[in-house]
Order: C-alpha cells, then structure tokens, then sequence
C-alpha cells in the first residue's frame, strides 16, 4: 500500500515536470522543488494542476473519493500501523487492495491526462502551437484547433454513442480513458490516434474500419475539390 502511493507521487512529479516543462520557461528542477506536495492533499497542488490541465481532480468522485480514503490509510501504515503499533489495528488485506486499486486509477488518470494534455498543444509535426501574449512577453501555447477530420470523428463517435445509449462515463470506463478525454475527443479538438480508435471502436461494438467509414474521412479531399 505504501509502495502504491510512492508510484502514485513519482508518476504525478514526472507529469507535473512534462507539464510545466510544456508551459514556462523555467528550470524544471527548481519548479518541481516549489510543488506543495505530490499527493494532491495540499491545496496549492490541486490548484497548480487546475492551472496546467483546465481540471478539478476531486470533480469526479469515483476517483477521487477511493483515493483520498486510501491516503488518509497509508499515512499511519507508512508510520508503522500497518503492523499495529504505535497504535491502531493492522491494515487488512481488504483495505491493501482497495489502496492499490485507487492508486492505480490515479496513475492512469494524471498520464491519460498527460497524453491529453500534449495532443492538444502540440502538431502533428511535433512543433508546439504559440501565441505571443505582449503584456507578460511570453509564449502562450494555444489549443489546436479542430480539423475536419476531428470534427467528422467526432460526430461519427458521438453518433454510435448515442445509438447505443451509452454515456460518456461508460465509454470512458470501457476505454480506460477519463471522461474528461472523451467529452474532448466527442468535441472535435482532439484528434485520435489509431490505437485510441481500435480502443473507442470496441467499446463502441463496431470495428475500427466501420468507425472510419461512418466518419466518411476519405471523402475529405473530395469535399475541399469541389469547394475549389
């Protein structure tokens, strides 16, 4: 369990570094040094992963909630509880598990929003997306804008879901994506990878060569000819 939070901590320092890396100019160590914590417990870190991603890490429940409960857990274990002294009653196996299972959902939701994160701010070319921003002299990175194949993706997905009367949260707990990463995806501005395609497409029912033709992308090049 004490282990489990360490990998919690070492995967939330080395995507904060990735994010702070992407947003400023800054020595990464030195930035790294100012973090609160790297448990999320302390309000300044929460606050600074608003700041980097645009999400409010205790907003969703289901992840939040298991994970906290399994903090407040480990802090007397990795103090010598976990064996029942100074004080208290072991930890039982129930409990060691119910840690290790939030401590994973918590490392796959900061590098599912890494992954997010990096889609939307760099090329396809892997060349970062700036604006100048004149008052402070620095460059902002702006979001990628929507092509027509994201937005064509985009409907063709949204669509299936919505025959299938599935949610947004069930895709996302079928695909191991969070929620947040799918309701992008669905809005056009992130475009999808094969390998995010053959994953959304099976929790969908359908192959990933049927999700393609539902989203018509090889008539794009015909639409932009007829428009010239």
């Amino acid at each position: 369990m004490v282990t489990a939070q360490a990998a919690v901590e070492a995967v939330a320092q080395s995507v904060f570094m990735a994010l702070i890396g992407i947003n400023l100019p800054r020595s990464l160590h030195t930035m790294n040094e100012l973090l609160p914590d790297r448990s999320f417990m302390a309000k300044g870190t929460r606050m600074l992963w608003h700041e980097l991603t645009g999400e409010n890490i205790t907003e969703d429940k289901a992840l939040w909630r298991p994970y906290a409960k399994h903090v407040e857990r480990r802090n007397p274990a990795a103090h010598g509880s976990i064996f029942g002294f100074p004080a208290g009653e072991p930890i039982g196996k129930q409990d060691a598990e119910a840690s290790i299972d939030a401590a994973r959902a918590m490392t796959t939701y900061l590098l599912g929003t890494l992954h997010r994160v990096i889609g939307e701010l760099v090329t396809d070319d892997g060349e970062r997306m700036a604006q100048e921003d004149q008052w402070r002299a620095l460059p902002l990175i702006s979001p990628r804008p929507a092509t027509p194949a994201s937005k064509r993706m985009a409907r063709a997905i949204g669509g299936l879901r919505d025959e299938r009367g599935l949610s947004v949260e069930q895709i996302a707990a079928a695909t191991r994506l969070h929620p947040h990463s799918i309701a992008r995806i669905e809005s056009g501005m992130t475009e999808t990878s094969l390998t995010m395609l053959v994953t959304i497409s099976k929790a969908l029912g359908v192959s990933t060569s049927a999700l393609i033709e539902r989203a018509e992308l090889d008539s794009i090049g015909e639409d932009s000819s007829g428009a010239s």
